[in-house]
């Protein structure tokens, strides 16, 4: 299959995923390659959560002290190891519960998920870069972002490992523990210098 149309797939599967329609998490594929061609999508994230970095770093008493550039390699640690976090977690589990055949599947549709949150709030972003508002007036649609991300994680999760959602919410729920713990990390962290 050529990258075009699978692009296209995993797009209108992340599209149909963003509205809870069932067969867009099972469009995504089970090879090992397509998981791993899905890192893209995780990389494009990066910049985009640099520059909201940018703007989070002075509202935070935390961080406003600390510089850009340490504060940033802080974050790229934290993202880094929350995601191999989650992704051993979704392994032993996959491997516990014999769904081993979708592992590659769920790990690319994690990442494609993703994009969903993203792409919602760049218009917030195009308005806080232009001054329209500001860092604390984008909490709030912020929040809501980051449950709905989760809720459509756990969607995902239900469809391409072909389990209950109950048991897709709680492995949503641990992933969320673990990214929100690396925020706690991190803000400990930076409240040491």
């Amino acid at each position: 299959m050529s990258s075009e149309n699978e692009f296209k797939r995993n797009f209108l599967a992340t599209f149909e995923t963003a509205i809870f329609m069932r067969q867009g998490p099972q469009r995504y594929g089970l090879g090992l390659d397509e998981m791993f061609r899905s890192f893209w999508v995780l990389l494009l994230n990066v910049p985009i959560s640099m520059l909201e970095l940018s703007y989070m770093q002075p509202t935070k008493p935390e961080f406003a002290s600390l510089s850009f550039g340490f504060v940033v390699s802080l974050f790229l640690i934290k993202m880094f190891i929350s995601i191999v976090l989650a992704f051993l977690l979704i392994y032993a589990f996959a491997k516990h519960y014999k769904r081993m055949e979708y592992f590659c599947s769920s790990i690319t549709a994690l990442n494609w998920t993703s994009l969903i949150a993203t792409i919602l709030f760049m218009p917030l972003l195009i308005c806080l870069v232009m001054g329209v508002y500001s860092w604390d007036d984008l909490t709030p649609p912020l929040i809501l972002f980051a449950v709905y991300s989760y809720v459509c994680i756990a969607f995902a999760m239900t469809f391409t490992m072909r389990i209950p959602w109950e048991m897709a919410g709680f492995l949503t729920i641990c992933i969320m523990a673990i990214n929100e713990t690396g925020y706690d990390i991190l803000y400990w962290i930076s409240a040491q210098f």
